[in-house]
């Protein structure tokens, strides 16, 4: 992913002293997450609790490219607030948890439900980015 801006070349690359990228360990976690029994079954916590340092380390690699995209974009002079990383654990009544992570990053001053979305999903076999603007969604898987 890299764009190059017409106001003196700000990249949107990451390098190696940015994000480093998702490991192998991410994508097997959330394959393991997507392979639980539906509906929730009592070993899913248990799972869970034997793979807590694979989750905690999807969780920090989210994170940091959060905090890296939106020092890109404070480069590009847009203000913007981050969405808190979304939680794996469901209130559904068919899983204890889902197979997934989002974020997205909106303009400073707007609302994430009125305002265009930058947004980021990992997934167990992709990561998506895109757009999202008022039930309109444009993605570069």
């Amino acid at each position: 992913m890299s764009m190059e801006s017409e106001r003196g070349g700000v990249s949107m690359g990451f390098s190696p002293g940015n994000f480093t990228g998702f490991t192998h360990e991410n994508f097997e976690f959330l394959a393991g997450v997507d392979n639980l029994p539906t509906p929730r079954s009592a070993g899913d916590k248990e799972w869970m609790d034997e793979n807590r340092n694979s989750y905690h380390s999807l969780k920090d690699q989210m994170n940091h490219l959060k905090e890296v995209l939106g020092l890109k974009l404070s480069g590009l002079d847009v203000e913007s607030k981050m969405t808190k990383l979304s939680l794996i654990n469901t209130q559904s009544p068919k899983r204890t948890y889902v197979p997934y992570l989002w974020f997205a990053l909106v303009r400073g001053n707007q609302s994430k439900h009125e305002d265009v979305q930058l947004f980021v999903r990992i997934e167990k076999d992709q990561v998506r980015c895109g757009l999202y603007a008022h039930g309109r969604e444009h993605n570069e898987n």
